[in-house]
């Protein structure tokens, strides 16, 4: 994503956030499968990584069977608390198949925005 954005890593590793561009801060979930991104695919954030040191979060596929890593968009923190479906720990989906850890904000890869709607410099006429 730095690579993607032209931006230099501008926080410790201790912070809550991966980096700050154009004066956001940035948290990168980065999602593990076969396939890269799809609109239907469910991204999540456990409710307790989410907190006022983040402004954005970013998803990231990382494709095993090409060596891709895909940028699947962006959603603020607000609009994340507000249009997100929070999933409580236990609650199970896919017939069973899949329990949630924690609780959980979970939307599609669909409701996403570009990371650059966020982090691009506003242009006005």
């Amino acid at each position: 994503m730095r690579k993607d954005l032209n931006v230099r890593l501008s926080l410790g590793p201790y912070s809550n956030c991966d980096f700050k561009v154009c004066g956001k801060r940035i948290d990168v979930k980065t999602i593990s499968n076969d396939s890269g991104p799809s609109p239907d695919y469910n991204v999540n954030v456990p409710s307790c990584q989410v907190s006022l040191e983040q402004d954005l979060f970013a998803f990231v596929f990382h494709d095993r069977s090409k060596g891709t890593y895909t940028i699947a968009g962006a959603i603020d923190r607000p609009t994340l608390l507000r249009n997100a479906r929070f999933m409580r720990k236990g609650l199970t989906e896919r017939n069973g198949e899949f329990s949630y850890k924690c609780d959980t904000y979970v939307m599609k890869v669909k409701e996403l925005l570009p990371i650059e709607a966020f982090v691009l410099p506003k242009i006005s006429e």
